[in-house]
């Protein structure tokens, strides 16, 4: 199998069409951590909209276990996945589970996480599979799909709270010709928003993923909740937390 030829198609069926399914029990309620409901605004570059689910949940092992649940619509095209991953206490990755069901087949990749190697395999349509290794003294952080994916960042906003206020590790990008990349994340200044009439200060962090051409975002959030994730500049989220701001919110920047 030719690693390039199948991540190039996954990514594209995972952006435009296909039906993805994970099934997954969901945790007892006396283990969820969070659980909300976000949305991922519709832009001319995508030409879709989204809305889903996620829960972070600790489990009895002392771990923490997350589940999401993307729906998205492009035209007359739906698409719907969902992701799990196992994580440590600390929120470091150790396994990642994506499966995509289609009209043609099934695709499905899997990722385990063993100290500083991670083991990133890929099974097509036709059934074959193809696996790479790839090492970090950095240690991982798992981030498929960004920024669409709320929980995702919600797990790296958790992460840099526990941190001294900056992170260094690897991002896995599953599904693209290059999916191992040094993702820095680091807190910033607070920004305002506005939402229903009132305004409130949150804490900023802003993150990079890759270096030949980066990809840049910024989360916004107070204590450990993640409101929402807006590129630099930007006045409007992303992505945001639909159960915490039905109708959006704006960020109000003053020259930052």
């Amino acid at each position: 199998m030719r690693w390039q030829r199948h991540a190039r198609t996954l990514t594209l069926g995972l952006i435009l069409v296909g039906l993805v399914t994970v099934g997954v029990a969901q945790p007892d309620d006396s283990l969820i951590m969070e659980r909300g409901r976000f949305a991922v605004t519709a832009s001319e570059a995508t030409g879709s909209a989204a809305s889903g689910t996620f829960t972070i949940a600790r489990t009895d092992a002392g771990g923490v276990e997350f589940i999401e649940t993307l729906h998205a619509t492009r035209g007359d095209q739906t698409m719907t996945f969902s992701t799990r991953m196992d994580l440590s206490g600390q929120y470091q990755p150790r396994s990642f589970l994506m499966s995509q069901n289609g009209e043609r087949g099934t695709w499905t990749f899997t990722v385990r996480v063993d100290d500083d190697t991670a083991r990133l395999s890929i099974q097509d349509l036709d059934g074959d599979t193809g696996t790479r290794r790839f090492q970090s003294d950095d240690g991982f952080a798992m981030w498929a799909h960004a920024p669409r994916l709320f929980g995702q960042a919600a797990l790296l906003w958790r992460r840099v709270r526990q941190s001294e206020g900056s992170l260094h590790a690897q991002a896995l990008l599953p599904g693209t010709a290059d999916p191992l990349r040094p993702l820095e994340a680091e807190r910033l200044a607070p920004v305002e928003i506005r939402h229903d009439g009132t305004s409130e200060e949150v804490a900023r962090v802003a993150f990079t993923v890759g270096e030949a051409e980066p990809l840049r975002y910024e989360l916004l959030g107070q204590g450990d909740q993640l409101y929402g994730t807006v590129t630099p500049g930007a006045t409007e989220p992303l992505v945001y937390r639909t159960d915490l701001f039905p109708e959006g919110f704006d960020v109000v920047r003053s020259g930052d």
